[in-house]
Order: C-alpha cells, then sequence, then structure tokens
C-alpha cells in the first residue's frame, strides 16, 4: 500500500490526537468511491507506526513500521480484525524475514525464515 494513493484517493482527511498529543496522531483517510478507510498512526515526531485500512467496513490489512519508516510486517485480517491470511515480516533495513499463512494469530502451514543476508534460515532444533 503506498502512502501517495492513500492520500491522493481519499477525500479530506481527519486528524485526532489519541490520549495525548506527546505518543500518538491518528489520521483517518476516508475514499467515498470505494469506502476504503485508512487509519495511519504516527508517533509524537511524525513517523508513521501503524496503518490499518478497512473496505466498506470490512478489515483489509494492519501494517506496522519500524522508526526509520521501513515497513515492519503487514498481514491480512478477517473481518473481525484477527490476524488470518498472507504475512510477511520485514528486517529493518527492507529484507524479507518470514513469510507465510496466519490463522487466528498463529502460524500454520510452511514458514519460509531468513537471516540477515537474506539466505533461507536453518531450522531451530527443538
Amino acid at each position: 500500500m503506498r502512502l501517495k494513493h492513500v492520500w491522493e484517493s481519499s477525500d479530506k482527511p481527519r486528524i485526532d490526537t489519541l490520549r495525548r498529543s506527546d505518543f500518538y496522531i491518528s489520521e483517518n483517510y476516508i475514499a467515498r468511491a470505494d469506502s476504503t478507510t485508512t487509519v495511519i498512526l504516527k508517533d509524537s515526531i511524525g513517523h508513521i507506526v501503524a496503518m490499518r485500512q478497512t473496505r466498506k467496513g470490512i478489515n483489509v490489512f494492519v501494517a506496522e513500521y519500524y522508526p526509520n519508516g521501513q515497513l515492519k510486517g503487514k498481514v491480512t485480517l478477517t473481518d473481525s480484525g484477527i490476524d488470518t491470511g498472507p504475512a510477511t515480516y520485514y528486517y529493518e533495513d527492507g529484507r524479507v524475514r518470514s513469510e507465510g499463512e496466519l490463522r487466528d494469530g498463529s502460524r500454520v502451514g510452511t514458514w519460509k525464515d531468513y537471516d540477515r543476508e537474506g539466505f533461507p534460515a536453518k531450522p531451530d532444533n527443538k
């Protein structure tokens, strides 16, 4: 999800302060054309911390960001907001850390984990 697209396709944004303004600010973007709502949470110095998107009242995805602006992880959500579906997590430098499927917030199936150099990680010996 590119933020420029969110800004360009949305009607006038609404900016709310969550509790205290020195913690987080919520920017709400609504595109009436397709009933998409995007909520962007920013910290006290304006860094994007997280983003959540719904379409026609149904949860679509949630993303979390590192302080440097790099995407930390993106997961698909069920209508009720449960992490279910494809998920990808990243290292702070943007390399993929892991990717796979979530069901009810837990890893299911085969996940691909990578080390910091981008090579497949060796499985843990449990």
